[in-house]
């Protein structure tokens, strides 16, 4: 019997399933502030030696290697060799490509699923999801942090040096943008954010084709949350209330 082009097969399947497994090991290896720091130079830099390394996050190089021996086990990392006449930053490493890509899934041929299969799958997303969220979290509680700190720094200014320091809050601001859509703008959103990934899909590949180690200062989290559902959960029952009553019975 021919399968149908909205129909997955098992090799499809298993893929899909795989991918979902090695997400979730990776988001479970940021877990803390040493490893994440550690694989977030790696996006930003692409290749760092083990000296450089040590010198930004601010660890001896035994914590780094310990780190580092964790990403390569999971066949996470990539080892060049340099000519440095044998030094120890002869190795440079680097994140293998595709790294935490993002898994797309079409609802269409979800849906054509066994149920045993189509609710392995959803569990795994609903850990990846849950395990994303946790680094983003540490990630924005660095940030607040951060400014925090920045703004210690206010009272501490000497007269004249006011302006380098707007430069510098300028130069590291934090942009966000929050929006609250009804269904209408949220179909028209859907739309316009499809155009986006494209545009910036060519415009990355583009920058990787002229230099395959650039150095990436800026993270872009784009995001939309179901706010409503996460708002009628009640985290302290732990009980979903209504979060399932647009789901068919």
């Amino acid at each position: 019997m021919q399968k149908k082009n909205d129909e997955m097969d098992d090799k499809e399947l298993k893929a899909i399933i795989n991918q979902l497994k090695e997400d979730i090991e990776i988001l479970e290896l940021m877990n803390g502030d040493t490893p994440l720091r550690i694989i977030l130079f790696l996006l930003i830099f692409s290749e760092v030696s083990l000296t450089k390394m040590s010198s930004l996050v601010g660890k001896v190089k035994s914590t780094i290697t310990h780190h580092l021996k964790k990403l390569d086990k999971n066949k996470l990392l990539e080892v060049t060799e340099k000519d440095a006449r044998g030094s120890i930053d002869s190795k440079i490493f680097s994140l293998k490509k595709n790294f935490l890509q993002n898994t797309a899934l079409d609802p269409n041929r979800l849906k054509n699923l066994k149920e045993e299969d189509l609710k392995q799958i959803i569990q795994y997303l609903m850990v990846k999801n849950s395990l994303f969220l946790k680094t983003m979290s540490q990630i924005f509680e660095r940030a607040s942090k951060f400014y925090q700190d920045f703004n210690a720094l206010t009272s501490t200014i000497e007269k004249g040096s006011f302006d380098d320091y707007l430069k510098l809050f300028f130069y590291n601001l934090f942009e966000y943008e929050l929006c609250f859509l009804d269904e209408k703008s949220y179909k028209e959103y859907e739309e316009i954010t499809k155009q986006f990934k494209e545009q910036l899909r060519e415009i990355i590949k583009k920058n990787h084709e002229e230099s395959d180690v650039i150095e990436k200062p800026y993270l872009l989290f784009h995001s939309l949350f179901p706010i409503e559902k996460l708002t009628k959960y009640d985290a302290e029952s732990k009980k979903m209330l209504k979060f399932f009553d647009s789901l068919p019975h």
